[in-house]
């Protein structure tokens, strides 16, 4: 069964922030990574680890999914932006990124309508309070990270 058409733009938006994320991770190393730019900005690597995050919370609402308990304890809501021995390398972070994205675009090509009308486990800021309109939120979450590691990129 194809995916809704409703849901085709988010997939592709999906598709689109992966590349932008790859793109963007080029040529930053552990140490660029882990520096915050300043006391109130949060670091690359915490960034690209909460958007890791936030794919498995998307995929637990969506597919049943575990969410992944070292990406929350590390990168999850509420979590401190602190790099510690434990917090996963770089290269792990984007392992994860590229394992989660394939399986959110399996899991959308083969999501039903009746599930993106289903009410979401939790209400963000968007109006619509349906599955669909958290996927929507997701997708606009993940470009606002994505773009703050482009800001941090150029500060060098």
């Amino acid at each position: 069964m194809p995916a809704p058409s409703s849901i085709i733009p988010v997939k592709a938006q999906f598709s689109l922030q992966t590349k932008s994320l790859v793109d963007q991770m080029k040529g930053i190393d552990e140490h660029i990574a882990s520096k915050r730019p300043a006391i109130a900005i949060n670091n690359v690597k915490w960034l690209a680890g909460h958007l890791v995050n936030t794919r498995y919370v998307l995929m637990s609402m969506i597919a049943d999914e575990p969410i992944n308990p070292l990406f929350r304890e590390h990168f999850g809501k509420g979590s401190t932006g602190e790099i510690l021995p434990t917090t996963p390398s770089l290269e792990e972070i984007m392992n994860h990124w590229a394992f989660t994205d394939e399986k959110l675009q399996k899991t959308l090509e083969h999501i039903t309508e009746d599930k993106l009308k289903s009410p979401p486990p939790f209400q963000s800021s968007i109006p619509d309070h349906t599955i669909a309109g958290l996927i929507a939120y997701m997708s606009m979450h993940e470009s606002h990270h994505i773009g703050q590691i482009s800001v941090i990129k150029k500060l060098g």
